[in-house]
């Protein structure tokens, strides 16, 4: 056996065997043996061509590579040995030496050459890639390998090898396998319990070599843990196997996977719910990993239920029937979906856990619902006439309910949406009559079940029969183009197509059809530019076809021709004309040339300047070193064309233009002017580079006062109040232009100079008068003079704006420092202040009293009055008048006190006050009038009365008619320990005191306050409350009905102290209307005698209070009444022929109201349904008969 894996190079592999290890005698023995080998590239992808060689053979491995032969790991079996040997070629040869002809031994599935790993449901099965017989336990020994030590054997699911033997033959032969089955393998080769035994124990080493292998190769990467042998490991993540040799954890991982998929072959049968017609809701549970008693059985693996997949399987051909996957994800719970309506499913869940596979679940049945019939195909033309269509269709699945009939609709050669019902039934066949001559018609069809209405089959549209079409009109030119026709026809209802035929001259083919079909146009196309054709029509149907129609001759239309040459200057430019001219276009478009348009862009854009015949322009009335651009079209019969390319022509510039007159900006100064100018309308084809301004002097004399390339400038050195005139011109490089017109400006005037001191001079402590002398003007009169004001210790400010030099300044303040100043103003300006002068006025009398500062408080026989000391106006104030009024004496206080309280005034009485200040000048004025009253006296108490006694209340009033005033009045009780308290606080006139004790004295007291204050205490008065009466007494129940008695009992209430309680019951009977006393006592029940049978009666009851103060008694009211029945009286049975019992009972058996009552309604619903079964019949039979 031998495996050989290829990593890169050029490889030779050679199999012999000495003659000596297999020879009989003494003869050379060959040995002839078959081995497969596999290609593997550096990504770890298995060939999908395994090679299979018997006997001898050298097997050449070549690889387009460049890198040398690199040495690769060879598996045999015991008691073999290998050898590597790289020849003076190049070439790694492995020599395999074998004492004894190894046995081969098949077991498990051919080898699986796929990408995807093997199945590992349970133990491992698949065979190993080599087997021998058990007698060879040998290990295989490691061999030597010059480039370091050998990567990992591949893997089982890539590379599989199986080695036979076969009797000698001549010649070796090679074979190729793809996909063919393991061959037959004798009966004597099958192995015993021991030899599988010995057989794992060999292969457990194997793989603890493999791995020991790994580990010195990767000492650096960790191994992982998440699969091997095709599954998880999950006992790895609680548990430690690093104590275990290899055998036990073999064993530990079959029985990991036997356990795991016992787990997942523990799932239950699906729950179905939700039906419908073409979907169920399906639910399931995990596998259950618990015992009966609550125990995890599989605690020791790490699993979540999370981390299983679930696979749904649908079967709908029966419980045995082949099942199909339709779910394979997580979760509990799916939406089967595109179910059959009314068919019968089976379904059941099969768990997964990475590769494990459970075994499926206990089927769960369920059948779908039944639903209303699919749409049905359209129907189909069976035979048609001039006046019928006859119509057949096929039926359609009923969706587990029985069809009721088809419905046939039609448009009736109306069109649009519109359909009408014209046939219902069972029959799938139905001619349609009465229909119009050449007519087309649209149907639909459905189906009906009892579950309702299918949806429309697709329209479908037929025609009746119809006469050959007429000859039709020749075809009309719709659009003409350049190499296309697009043509039209008359559109008539008996043609079903149309025939058209083109003939072109150039061809000589005659007419040809380029045309046959349904419509009323057609663009004909592919044809050439400015060319005439022949066109002719047919009409067609199925009785036939019509005459040609007339021929007609149209003509395509010529192209467009090609833009002409760019504009180019023909000759010399002049400064204001020169000469354009173009050649023409290369191609005309099929036709001559009909004119050329030119277009000039002289900076706003393209703008047509001529339309000719020619090819030249002669340009004229331009402006003088400007820059032209030009471009050319040309028009021909197929149109016009594009542009032509730009071309660019310049004429000869000239010395700029005139300029505008220099303008003024802002006002002229008195020694300098602010000119600005604009550059000329014409700059001659130059720029401007420069201007000059020129000035006239009043004396006739010029100068040059400004040469630069600004537009503005100043020009100082002028005199106040003169004339002058300036001009300007302008530069460019070929020379300067002509002077502007002149501009005529006065220079103004200066200010006037500032005036001297002014003299102030006391009037009045109120008025100042201010004079000054006039100052030098400077060329212009003065207009004004601004007079400033300032207190001491403040800014001036400007008062006053005079004409005169003198002024009188009033509304000043006595014993106060002012200050003044005067301003000269002419039209040049304002001239300096003048010096400031001050003055002090003289005191005056006292200013008057604001009104808003006296406060005045009134009293009854007083009033208290404040206010704030006015403005003393230079001198103190020594003394205040009080003016009370006309009929009252004014008041004087000395000194500057600013309060006073007036004693012995009349209460309620007006007063009008105002007040005075006195210094020691004068009398000041009064302050405002003030009017204000003194208060009125407090209210006396008023009489207090007990309008109301009950016996835990009482109704107190006093006073009399309504409070107008608004007084306030307060209540007040005495308590047990002689304090009164008070009860009420109000303006209202009447009080009810609650919550007393019954044949109690109460004392009450009452005062009355307002505005004025509060008045004093009346005298005391004393009050009682009244007996309370017993309350209503109710009648429990009445027990013991007889014929002629009954028992009554009521309720017993509260005692009164030492009063005594009696009870009186009052019996009223129906019949009569009689209302008598029965009973009158202390009891809470009686017996009723000497009643009526049959009769009802009505009870009531109230309570009696008997004072024990001699005061009488006190009769409650009585209850609610209660109403009894008493019982009937028995009939004694007596013995009767048959014909008296039987007019007796039918004399006892009158029915009642309510018995009359279902007969009449039972009545009316039997005539109801018999009415809706008649009218459902009639409608019926009118359907039918349509």
């Amino acid at each position: 056996m031998l495996t050989t894996m290829i990593a890169s190079g050029y490889y030779e592999t050679s199999v012999a065997c000495p003659p000596e290890l297999y020879g009989g005698g003494g003869g050379a023995t060959e040995f002839y043996t078959e081995f497969c080998f596999g290609i593997q590239d550096m990504n770890g992808i298995g060939a999908p061509h395994p090679c299979t060689v018997h006997g001898p053979a050298t097997v050449r491995m070549v690889s387009n590579n460049s890198s040398p032969p690199i040495p690769m790991p060879v598996q045999v079996p015991p008691g073999h040995m290998v050898q590597q040997i790289v020849d003076e070629t190049g070439t790694l040869r492995h020599v395999i030496l074998s004492p004894q002809p190894p046995m081969a031994v098949s077991m498990g599935p051919p080898p699986n050459f796929g990408p995807g790993p093997a199945p590992s449901t349970g133990p491992p099965t698949n065979p190993p890639f080599y087997t021998y017989h058990p007698a060879y336990t040998h290990p295989v020994s490691a061999q030597y390998h010059p480039h370091g030590p050998l990567p990992p054997p591949p893997p089982p699911h890539h590379m599989t090898h199986q080695l036979h033997s076969h009797g000698p033959s001549p010649h070796p032969h090679l074979h190729q396998h793809q996909g063919s089955p393991p061959p037959t393998l004798h009966p004597l080769l099958h192995l015993d319990d021991r030899a599988q035994r010995q057989y794992n124990k060999m292969k457990r080493k194997l793989d603890a070599r493999q791995r020991e292998n790994q580990a010195v190769c990767h000492t650096s990467t960790p191994t992982s843990p998440k699969k091997q042998n095709g599954i998880k490991k999950y006992k790895d993540r609680n548990t430690s196997t690093s104590g275990l040799d290899e055998s036990d954890r073999s064993q530990e991982d079959d029985e990991e996977a036997r356990a795991l998929t016992e787990l997942l072959s523990n799932v239950c049968a699906p729950q179905v719910s939700q039906l419908t017609a073409r979907s169920a809701f399906l639910q399931w549970k995990p596998p259950n990993m618990y015992s009966d008693s609550g125990e995890n059985k599989y605690s020791e693996y790490d699993i979540q239920e999370s981390e299983f997949v679930y696979e749904v399987l649908i079967s709908d051909r029966g419980k045995e029937g082949k099942y199909r996957v339709v779910h394979s994800l997580g979760g509990l719970e799916y939406i089967l979906k595109d179910l059959k309506p009314a068919k019968e499913y089976h379904v059941c869940i099969q768990a997964l856990l990475d590769d494990l596979r459970g075994q499926p679940s206990d089927v769960a049945m369920f059948k779908t619902l039944s639903c209303e019939p699919d749409p049905p195909s359209p129907p189909k033309l069976v035979n048609r006439t001039k006046t019928s269509l006859t119509l057949k269709w096929n039926t359609v699945a009923d969706n587990g309910s029985k069809l009721t009939a088809f419905v046939l609709e039609s448009d009736e050669s109306k069109g649009g949406s519109h359909f009408q019902e014209i046939f219902s039934g069972i029959q799938k066949q139905y001619r349609v009559i009465k229909l119009t001559l050449s007519t087309l018609y649209r149907f639909r069809l459905a189906a009906v079940n009892e579950m309702g209405k299918s949806g429309y089959s697709e329209v479908v549209s037929y025609s009746t029969s119809g006469s050959v079409p007429s000859q039709p009109s020749p075809p009309q030119l719709k659009e003409a183009f350049i190499n296309r026709l697009h043509l039209e026809w008359e559109e008539r209802p008996n043609d079903d197509s149309y025939t058209l035929q083109m003939d072109d001259a150039l061809s000589g083919h005659g007419f040809l059809p380029v045309f046959d079909g349904p419509e009323n146009n057609y663009l004909t196309c592919g044809l050439l530019r400015n060319t005439e054709y022949f066109f002719r029509l047919r009409a067609n149907n199925e009785e036939g076809s019509s005459l040609w129609s007339e021929t007609v001759v149209y003509r395509t239309l010529p192209e467009k021709p090609d833009p002409p040459s760019r504009p180019l200057l023909k000759g010399r430019a002049h400064s204001t004309s020169f000469k354009v001219s173009w050649d023409p276009p290369k191609d005309t478009g099929g036709a001559d040339i009909m004119s050329y348009t030119l277009q000039m862009d002289s900076g706003n854009g393209f703008e047509d300047r001529c339309v000719r015949q020619d090819n030249e322009y002669n340009c004229e009335r331009l402006l003088p070193g400007q820059l032209y651009r030009f471009r050319v079209s040309c028009t021909g019969p197929g149109g016009c064309s594009g542009f032509s390319e730009v071309g660019t022509i310049s004429t000869v510039p000239v010395c700029p233009g005139q300029c505008s007159p220099p303008r003024l900006h802002g006002k002229a100064k008195a020694i300098s002017v602010h000119l600005k100018w604009g550059p000329p309308e014409k700059d001659g084809g130059s720029p401007v580079t420069e201007y000059e301004v020129n000035v006239t002097n009043p004396d006739s004399s010029s100068r040059l006062a400004y040469r630069g390339r600004e537009t503005e400038c100043v020009v100082a050195g002028l005199l106040p109040g003169k004339n002058y005139q300036f001009r300007v011109r302008a530069y460019n490089k070929v020379g300067d232009g002509e002077w502007s017109d002149p501009l005529n400006v006065t220079s103004k005037p200066g200010p006037p100079s500032p005036p001297n001191e002014p003299q102030v001079t006391c009037k009045s402590p109120h008025v100042v008068v201010v004079s000054w002398e006039e100052p030098n003007c400077n060329g212009a009169p003065i207009t004004e003079y601004r007079l400033e004001t300032v207190q001491k210790d403040s800014d001036f400010s400007q008062t006053h704006s005079l004409s005169g030099l003198t002024h009188d300044v009033k509304g000043l303040s006595p014993a106060t420092h002012y200050c003044f100043r005067v301003q000269a103003v002419n039209s040049a300006g304002c001239s300096s202040f003048s010096p400031s002068v001050s003055l002090v006025t003289p005191p005056s009398f006292p200013a008057a009293i604001p009104s808003s500062t006296i406060r005045v408080t009134c009293e009854p026989y007083s009033l208290t009055l404040c206010w704030s000391a006015p403005n003393a106006n230079g001198s103190d104030i020594v003394a205040y008048n009080i003016d009370l009024g006309d009929k009252h004496n004014p008041v004087s206080i000395n000194g500057d006190i600013c309060e006073h309280r007036i004693e012995g005034l009349p209460p309620e009485t007006t007063f009008r006050i105002r007040i005075q200040a006195v210094n020691g000048v004068g009398v000041g004025p009064f302050s405002s009038l003030i009017k204000t009253s003194t208060k009125a006296l407090p209210p006396l108490p008023p009489k207090l009365d007990c309008a109301v006694v009950s016996h835990n209340s009482l109704r107190l009033r006093w006073g009399e008619g309504r409070n107008v005033d608004l007084t306030q009045y307060t209540l007040e009780m005495e308590t047990r320990n002689g304090c009164f308290v008070p009860i009420y606080q109000g303006t209202s006139l009447f009080y009810k005191v609650g919550k007393l004790s019954e044949t109690t004295e109460y004392r009450f007291r009452i005062v009355a306050s307002n505005d004025a204050g509060r008045g004093p205490h009346s005298e005391v008065y004393a009050f009682s409350t009244s007996k309370a009466s017993p309350p209503i007494t109710k009648v429990t129940r009445v027990m013991n009905v007889t014929e002629t008695s009954a028992v009554v009992e009521w309720q017993a209430i509260r005692p009164f102290g030492d009063d005594r309680l009696l009870y009186q019951l009052q019996l009223l009977n129906s019949r009569n209307q009689e209302n008598c006393l029965l009973y009158k006592g202390s009891a809470t029940s009686f017996e009723i005698q000497d009643l009526e049978p049959k009769v009802e009666y009505t009870v009531r009851v109230s309570a009696i209070r008997e004072c024990c103060d001699g005061t009488g008694c006190l009769v409650g009211s009585f209850g609610p009444s209660v109403t009894f029945v008493t019982l009937c009286k028995e009939v004694p049975k007596v013995e009767v022929t048959d014909e008296v019992s039987v007019s007796q009972s039918c004399e006892n058996k009158q029915l009642t109201d309510q018995q009359w009552a279902v007969v009449i309604l039972c009545g009316f619903t039997l005539f109801a349904v018999l009415v809706a079964v008649l009218i459902q019949n009639v409608i019926a039979y009118s359907k039918g008969t349509s």
